[in-house]
């Protein structure tokens, strides 16, 4: 990942200061792309286990799911309540892709 720009041409003491935002962006977009990147390798996994449809895509799959985060992460800073996060939590479990286990009618589930 890049580092993010910042006008250079300051001098002095709030150069020192733009120098450490700019320090601090970095990491927590480095942070956020790391936790992208590991949710996409776990539901990679599970596509290979059967935990997740074979035909989901991954990487748009992690790109959505840490964007719903994201979202909640800012409503949950503004005074959400637990029953409006939980609600959230809910639909953004809609768009879950359905394993093919999840797919069969009950009982041939259970007779497997």
């Amino acid at each position: 990942m890049e580092s993010p720009r910042f006008p250079d041409h300051c001098r002095g003491a709030g150069s020192d200061r733009l120098r450490d935002q700019r320090a601090r962006v970095y990491t927590l977009a480095r942070q956020r792309d790391e936790g992208k990147a590991h949710l996409r390798a776990r539901i990679q996994q599970g596509i290979k286990e059967g935990d997740v449809a074979p035909d989901a895509d991954a990487g748009a799959l992690a790109n959505f799911y840490m964007a719903i985060m994201a979202g909640m992460s800012l409503q949950a800073r503004d005074g959400a309540s637990r029953k409006t996060l939980l609600g959230m939590v809910e639909t953004a479990m809609r768009a879950w892709p359905e394993s093919p286990a999840a797919r069969q009618p009950k009982k041939a589930r259970l007779a497997v």
